[in-house]
């Protein structure tokens, strides 16, 4: 194992950056004893915690090059910061899968990626749409979707998303499609809808610009 090339809490590019460090002996008599150290990330603050196994030589302490094991394990997930802001509970969901598939937790991805979809389509209706919270409640995701207002590509893929995951969670299987391809399906959703909303955020400069100019 080596160290993570990507920050676990901010998934941005890290190097060992050792701030405290510590030598636990080794037990029973035995040669090898435990080092851990504390990195410190220099994007976002926080700290990896790295454990290596240590050769007890005359008191030297020669640590090996393989880490034993480190910790936080899991990477965070790149995610859009404009869809994380308008759907925090999605990005939540949407991590735990990806977590999920590192794991080899396959059999729960469809409904963990149809999950996340649902929280992105019910938080964009409210907040983007303004779309009333009363009347979304009696609508099912389908419906839902038909009245989102995005572009084709953008309804393409929510619609792959909706029908992969309502396809994994049941025996009998009526839609071939890889788990690799789903994913790479909702991250093109993600920079569709990216791309959409920083767009609006440009419409609306233009037009307290022109507004201001009245």
């Amino acid at each position: 194992m080596k160290f993570p090339s990507k920050c676990p809490y901010c998934a941005k590019d890290i190097a060992e950056n050792i701030c405290e460090n510590h030598l636990f002996p080794p037990a029973d008599n035995k040669d090898l004893g435990l080092q851990m150290e504390r990195h410190k990330c220099i994007h976002c603050g926080k700290y990896i915690y790295v454990f290596r196994r240590y050769v007890d030589n005359k008191s030297i302490p020669i640590p090996h090059s393989e880490i034993e094991s480190y910790y936080p394990i899991s990477t965070a997930v790149p995610y859009p910061e404009r869809v994380k802001y308008i759907s925090p509970v999605s990005y939540a969901i949407y991590q735990q899968t990806c977590h999920a598939r590192e794991a080899g937790l396959n059999t729960l991805l469809g409904a963990g990626l149809r999950m996340s979809l649902e929280w992105l389509v019910w938080d964009y209706l409210i907040k983007v749409q303004n779309e009333p919270e009363e009347e979304l409640e009696k609508l099912t995701l389908a419906k839902r979707i038909n009245r989102l207002q995005i572009n084709d590509d953008a309804s393409v893929c929510v619609d792959i998303i909706r029908i992969f995951g309502n396809d994994q969670i049941h025996i009998k299987k009526l839609f071939s499609l890889p788990c690799e391809t789903a994913f790479a399906v909702y991250n093109m959703l993600l920079s569709v809808l990216d791309r959409k909303l920083e767009m609006d955020e440009y419409k609306q400069t233009l037009n307290d610009y022109q507004q201001s100019g009245k």
